[in-house]
């Protein structure tokens, strides 16, 4: 053998060494993240198989256990959207929310770098992100319902928790 192949195999040896130490805290559970996963839908909007509108939304008092209202995380994507923020994503003036037939008492626009944002599952850079309150249900099953003008509505299905 001659020692390039000797050094290379030490090399080798070392990389896999360092690598298999730094797996564990690479693959640590992230149990908000998993959880959330548990409490999230997606629905799209589509015209001849061209997407003209996404929404995802995860359902959070399981997660956070807020008592005044019910807390969805919700992230758009609404082709040609208006650059105005006043007027994209959920304020979009052809998008209409409601749970279980009531409006948002809250809608607050959040940023890429706030917690909430880098928490949750399903994040991209393009998205527009919302924490949206609504007005506490007593029903165990809630239906958010979308609108999108022109486009028609779909509805995501989450139930309550039972401890709530």
């Amino acid at each position: 053998m001659n020692w390039k192949k000797i050094v290379c195999i030490i090399v080798l040896s070392f990389s896999f060494v360092g690598c298999h130490n730094a797996l564990p805290s690479i693959i640590s559970k992230d149990t908000k993240y998993t959880e959330a996963l548990r409490y999230t839908k997606k629905t799209t909007f589509d015209i001849s198989l061209e997407e003209k509108a996404l929404f995802i939304a995860t359902y959070l008092n399981p997660l956070e256990k807020k008592g005044d209202g019910e807390y969805f995380f919700i992230r758009t994507f609404i082709d040609n959207d208006f650059e105005d923020a006043a007027k994209a994503g959920l304020h979009h003036p052809g998008v209409q929310i409601t749970l279980n037939g009531e409006a948002p008492v809250q809608i607050r626009e959040l940023k890429n770098e706030d917690i909430l944002v880098k928490q949750m599952p399903f994040t991209q850079q393009w998205y527009r992100y919302y924490l949206v309150r609504f007005p506490k249900q007593k029903q165990s099953q809630l239906k958010l319902t979308i609108a999108f003008d022109g486009y028609g509505e779909k509805v995501l299905l989450f139930s309550k928790p039972i401890e709530e």
